[in-house]
């Protein structure tokens, strides 16, 4: 997953990709990130000079698109198992965490 398309076009993709196929995928600090499912945001992005990134906010996953627009990461997956912001390995402590 690149977070440089506008931000219903990346929603569109998770979608199209979403299981059973493997879905969409991303790498972040050396973690293969799985994202199942994702929502266009009414929020603009936060972090707009730093897209594409990802960051948690208020107990969620965002991802800010160059375009201005963010989504909300619904459904968020490492190695099969459910990545919640609280439970996130150290690797994704330092954010907004650039996207490739």
């Amino acid at each position: 997953m690149r977070a440089s398309p506008p931000g219903p076009d990346q929603a569109t993709t998770v979608r199209a990709v979403a299981p059973p196929f493997p879905g969409a995928f991303t790498e972040v600090n050396g973690c293969r990130l799985a994202v199942l499912e994702t929502r266009v945001d009414t929020e603009p992005a936060r972090y707009l000079t730093q897209a594409p990134c990802l960051y948690a906010a208020d107990g969620e996953w965002y991802a800010d698109c160059v375009d201005g627009r963010r989504l909300k990461i619904v459904r968020l997956a490492m190695e099969a198992l459910p990545v919640t912001p609280d439970r996130a390995p150290p690797a994704l402590a330092q954010q907004p965490l650039g996207l490739v």
